[in-house]
């Protein structure tokens, strides 16, 4: 296989980097374009996400305030004390089994609490509920966060702890309420220990993306607890949204490598195609520039085999485009120049043959010049001898003889003439003197041929 000549490195050279160039700069401002919409769209997912997170968890939150309402409104809490005020020790019992099935059905309708406590004014457990059963009644440390704020506020009141840890595993959050007679005396605190679990579910929906992360923000940390710190150099998109019911944020993160990965496979993916894509475009453009190429040099070859003087090389047809009507015209060229030197030679050898008639020619004149005086002195002499008393025998011998060299010297002076250089000058000529005398040469000719044709007779 023959390298590409210069003219088809030039127009590759030409034609790729733009070709090349245009493909990158289409790929790149897709990537751009397409990751500028991508992100905000992205970013906006993952507020709306923390928004609606937040949302559910301050409605929890609100539903476990409105438990602890409504828990401390029940009749059963008035009617237990009363029985105690009043030293009915077994009624005030029988009120307190009431007070802890009731305590232990609502448990297990709502299924969210760890624990529910009623205490009375000293600490000690009136009603326990662990889960969805009843726990045995003890006493409570009234120095206990929960219970020693909750005996402080006003009636209405309520105080929320900061995430605690539960004995089983888990962290939960105490709502705490306290109890006043009618008279305004605190008469019990009533506790739920709210478990955080049904807050994580909901912040496992809240993340996005499949390494997304969702939180809760506090003062005392973040929960769940046990998350880990974000790699360093890792970017974040990240959406934020505050809760209402307590001093928290719900925090939302995202890697932004997650959802660029699918765009830069995309993208890796158009680089590779637009390289395919590049290669194809490479081989296309070298078989056209070889089918443009192949033709010159064609045609090169041909025009130098013709300078070498091959001019019966012709090219083959190239087709019917515009290098086969030049290789036709090409070929045309190389039969006339073949015509040319055959008429060249032609003329050649009649230039040839004309150079050696007119060497003949002035042979034939220095020759005429040598002859014609000979012929004179043999003419005069045969005068001199006829008028000096030759016999009649005689006379009629040098007559002949005379007769004889006026015809050689008629002869000579014919040479001469047909052997003289002509100016092409038109002048008026005597055609029968023209003509007598191509008649006397062909009447020389004639005897010529007669006295041939004698001796071939007479040679036995």
């Amino acid at each position: 296989m023959r390298p590409p000549s210069k003219i088809s490195w030039k127009l590759l050279l030409a034609i790729l980097p733009l070709v090349a160039g245009g493909i990158g700069a289409v790929v790149w401002m897709q990537y751009v374009m397409t990751r500028r919409q991508i992100l905000p769209e992205i970013h906006k997912d993952i507020r709306a996400a923390a928004e609606r997170g937040a949302r559910t968890i301050d409605d929890l939150l609100r539903q476990r305030q409105s438990d602890l309402l409504t828990l401390s409104e029940t009749p059963l809490i008035a009617d237990y004390y009363h029985n105690v005020e009043y030293g009915l020790l077994d009624e005030a019992r029988t009120y307190q089994r009431e007070l802890e099935r009731y305590f232990l059905h609502f448990a297990q309708r709502s299924l969210v609490y760890a624990r529910i406590l009623y205490l009375d004014r000293t600490g000690r457990e009136v009603c326990r509920i662990d889960r969805d059963r009843i726990g045995p009644a003890g006493r409570v440390d009234p120095k206990a966060p929960w219970f020693a704020e909750a005996a402080k506020m006003r009636p209405g009141a309520w105080w929320t702890s900061p995430m605690t840890g539960l004995a089983e595993g888990g962290w939960a959050v105490w709502y705490a309420k306290p109890v006043h007679d009618e008279t305004g005396r605190l008469a019990g605190v009533l506790a739920l220990c709210y478990d955080l679990s049904q807050v994580d579910t909901v912040l496992k929906d809240a993340k996005v993306g499949r390494t997304g992360r969702a939180f809760l923000r506090t003062s005392y940390g973040t929960f769940p607890r046990e998350l880990g710190p974000v790699p360093a150099g890792r970017a974040l998109l990240t959406g934020e949204s505050p809760l209402h019911g307590l001093p928290w944020t719900l925090v939302v993160e995202a890697p932004r490598d997650e959802f660029l990965g699918p765009l830069r496979t995309i993208r890796n993916a158009a680089v590779f195609t637009a390289f395919l894509g590049i290669a194809a475009l490479l081989a296309v453009l070298l078989w056209l520039v070889r089918s443009i190429t192949r033709p010159v040099a064609a045609l090169a070859d041909a025009a130098r085999r013709i300078g070498e003087g091959d001019l019966a090389h012709r090219i083959e047809r190239l087709g019917d485009d515009e290098l086969g009507a030049l290789s036709r015209a090409f070929n045309e060229m190389a039969a006339n120049l073949e015509a040319n030197r055959k008429l060249n030679n032609d003329l050649q050898g009649q230039l040839i043959q004309a150079e050696k008639l007119s060497a003949v020619g002035q042979l034939v004149s220095s020759v005429a010049h040598e002859l014609n005086n000979p012929l004179a002195a043999v003419y005069a002499g045969c005068q001199l001898l006829a008028w000096e008393g030759a016999s009649e025998s005689q006379c009629q011998e040098l007559e002949r003889l005379a007769h004889n060299a006026l015809r050689c010297r008629k002869v000579v002076d014919s040479l001469l003439f047909f052997v003289r250089r002509s100016r092409g000058a038109k002048e008026r000529i005597d055609l029968n003197r023209a003509a007598g005398s191509a008649l006397e040469l062909l009447d020389y000719r004639l005897k010529k041929a007669e006295d041939v044709t004698v001796v071939q007779e007479l040679d036995p």
